[in-house]
């Protein structure tokens, strides 16, 4: 099978799912008064995550678990990410945070990493960035040089995996390196595929005025950029964010918490959330941009959390 067949072309939507229940029949007066646990069922979603939990079981040494970011999905992990990834209410939303966040994988190896050395922990992610940003720049090149001449959207699921792993990657360094060195691989990782769409002969801005749209799964978006810088300045405690978004005129977009859950969870969380003993950290999360609109302002935004972030202090 050539590369350009490889490729699919498709238009991007977002599909709102129901899910509707049926009771037939009469219920006895016993099962009015069962216990509320009893009357809980079992939703295709837990289904999923039962198979993706026991996918990432397999996964029983850190080796393997870092090989696996970036491989082919399965259909449960693919739902599940995908379910994640669209909790956003942009026209064209920016989805690889909350990819990171429902990603059971990245949950196992961030565990893994918290029982090594803090040099250890560090080694590890600063490899598997390398790693994984080469293998996303070599198949960019190839992707791009077919693509260059497309004039409407297009998705590659080998290359929208490149890139998760690119992202998952950084999200990881984030809790585990220093500041510099994160703000040093979102340069990295800018540079590197502005070089490969070079060398494919592809002109990001042509292909962005032809379609008007943003180039996917290549660059880091500017929302996970905010994202990760907020996670590194927290950790680091060197700014106070909560001040930022409550001046007159914001200058950071509305900031909230999210929990990093265990690789192994199956409860669900609900509007409480999960339970402490499930979560391996928390972190600081922006949704969305709301109240911020495309270009200058959002970009003086990130530029003022990578102030805060050049501005940290080494960590032991």
């Amino acid at each position: 099978m050539t590369l350009k067949n490889r490729v699919a072309f498709v238009l991007i939507a977002v599909v709102g799912v129901a899910s509707f229940a049926l009771t037939i029949g009469r219920v006895s007066q016993r099962q009015r008064a069962a216990p509320a646990a009893e009357s809980i069922r079992q939703t295709p979603q837990d289904t999923r995550t039962a198979a993706y939990i026991s996918q990432v079981e397999k996964l029983d040494a850190l080796e393997r678990q870092l090989k696996s970011l970036g491989d082919a999905d399965s259909d449960d992990a693919s739902m599940i990410l995908t379910t994640a990834a669209m909790q956003s209410s942009e026209a064209a939303p920016e989805l690889a945070f909350n990819v990171m966040l429902a990603d059971r994988r990245v949950a196992r190896i961030f565990e893994e990493l918290q029982g090594l050395s803090s040099e250890a922990s560090r080694e590890t992610c600063q490899k598997l960035f390398r790693d994984k940003l080469g293998l996303l720049r070599s198949d960019w090149v190839k992707f791009g040089a077919v693509l260059k001449d497309v004039e409407g959207p297009f998705l590659s699921p080998e290359l929208r995996q490149r890139y998760l792993a690119v992202a998952a990657s950084v999200f990881l360094a984030a809790q585990f390196c220093q500041a510099d060195e994160v703000a040093a691989m979102m340069d990295s990782w800018q540079s590197s595929m502005t070089k490969a769409c070079e060398e494919a002969g592809f002109d990001v801005a042509a292909y962005q005025k032809r379609s008007g749209l943003t180039l996917r799964d290549v660059f880091p978006e500017p929302l996970f950029v905010a994202n990760i810088y907020a996670v590194v300045i927290e950790r680091c405690g060197c700014a106070d964010l909560d001040h930022l978004q409550k001046e007159d005129v914001p200058r950071i977009p509305r900031l909230s918490t999210r929990p990093v859950v265990k690789w192994n969870s199956t409860s669900r969380h609900g509007s409480k959330g999960p339970e402490e003993s499930e979560i391996l950290a928390r972190v600081p999360y922006f949704s969305g941009w709301s109240g911020f609109v495309p270009g200058e302002m959002r970009s003086r935004a990130v530029k003022l959390l990578r102030q805060l972030v050049n501005g940290c202090p080494e960590q032991p």
